[in-house]
């Protein structure tokens, strides 16, 4: 666990995933999703402001340890467009339920500024590009 002082802002660990299943997302949600031919093909991630690594599991390559011990720090925040995804598909690689408490919602947060739910159109509203 991650010693931090009082007022001391909190580490924070920016995630975004592709994936692969052999079954419909759109049909059947998350947890059927990975329950079928699933993988994830694309781990990125970042710490704070560093820049993004991004890890090709598709040709073999392995989430770092430091990810993997982050994943599990509680003072650690996890933030992810649409977090519950990230979390349950993440969860089912490591082959374990993840604890939602650290983790943190872009997708959420840009619902409470009355931002689009989609990414590519929250980025266009914002004017960020892709």
């Amino acid at each position: 666990m991650s010693e931090r002082t009082s007022g001391e802002k909190p580490k924070v660990l920016g995630i975004d995933i592709e994936t692969f299943s052999n079954v419909d997302l759109t049909k059947c949600g998350v947890y059927k999703y990975v329950e079928g031919d699933f993988h994830i093909l694309l781990f990125a991630y970042a710490f704070d402001d560093e820049e993004v690594k991004i890890v090709d599991m598709a040709c073999g390559e392995s989430i770092p340890q430091e990810v993997l011990d982050a994943v599990d720090d509680p003072d650690i925040i996890k933030a992810a467009w649409n977090a519950q995804f990230e979390r349950t598909c993440i969860g089912h690689y490591l082959g374990r339920v993840l604890d939602p408490d650290s983790w943190r919602c872009s997708m959420v947060h840009a619902a409470s500024l009355s931002l689009p739910l989609a990414l590519k159109n929250a980025a266009k509203v914002l004017k960020t590009g892709q």
